[in-house]
């Protein structure tokens, strides 16, 4: 039992120094990678609270697959994104390019998914099966992070530069809470089939398809020369009629 709880927050790290990597620019502080995982622990923390409530509340029963499927998965993106908007307040001036919200949502995911993992390991004797579905929530947290990262991330920068584009943040959002959705779906199903164990590979690569592309896109726009303000016409220059 012991062991998998190593391995798994040993697998953690190695996640965290590999997002890490990524952020290629202006490598952020220690301590604000330490705060992102933490409040992203926090939040999930919080997120779960909050499920609970809404669910003995609304008394789903077996039936009611679907409807539990999209509070977990609203309550998480929100807490997601209220996780971000935290670290773009209290570090503002180090928000500053388009790899921050991506690299602060992914590693605010890892901490959820970190919290997440420990209360299922607290349920049920750890195996070395329930080691590689940690493993597995790891990423799938961590992704989905990243992506509700980099929608908020566009707009929470000081200047906006470059500019927001909304087609980004809303398609960012509903991938996002989309993916979570079928997850979660899947997963409270009874059924085995092996259709049902074949869509999380599906979702998993989807997600880290999407969240490549993010990298490279923010990696391209930061490379990108600044473009000059069109010159004045020169005082003694006749204007054409």
């Amino acid at each position: 039992m012991f062991l998998i709880y190593v391995l798994m927050l040993a697998c953690a790290a190695g996640l965290a120094a590999f997002i890490y990597r990524y952020d290629l620019y202006h490598r952020e502080r220690w301590y604000m990678v330490a705060l992102s995982v933490g409040l992203g622990f926090t939040c999930m923390w919080m997120a779960g609270a909050v499920e609970d409530i809404i669910l003995t509340r609304l008394g789903l029963g077996r039936n009611g697959i679907a409807a539990k499927a999209a509070v977990v998965s609203l309550c998480e993106t929100v807490a997601r994104m209220a996780m971000v908007f935290t670290v773009a307040t209290l570090f503002r001036s180090r928000f500053t390019d388009p790899l921050d919200g991506l690299m602060y949502g992914t590693l605010g995911g890892l901490g959820m998914a970190i919290e997440e993992s420990l209360m299922y390991l607290s349920f049920a004797p750890a195996t070395a099966q329930t080691l590689g579905a940690e493993v597995v929530r790891l990423f799938a947290h961590s992704l989905m992070g990243g992506l509700i990262g980099f929608a908020m991330g566009q707009w929470a920068r000081p200047h906006h530069k470059p500019r927001p584009r909304p087609i980004l943040t809303v398609g960012c959002l509903a991938v996002a809470l989309l993916v979570h959705f079928s997850w979660d779906f899947i997963a409270y199903q009874a059924s085995r089939a092996a259709l049902l164990r074949l869509l999380p590979m599906v979702l998993m690569l989807a997600l880290m398809m999407v969240w490549g592309g993010l990298v490279a896109y923010a990696s391209e726009q930061l490379r990108a020369p600044p473009r000059d303000p069109p010159a004045a016409p020169a005082a003694d220059t006749p204007l054409a009629t």
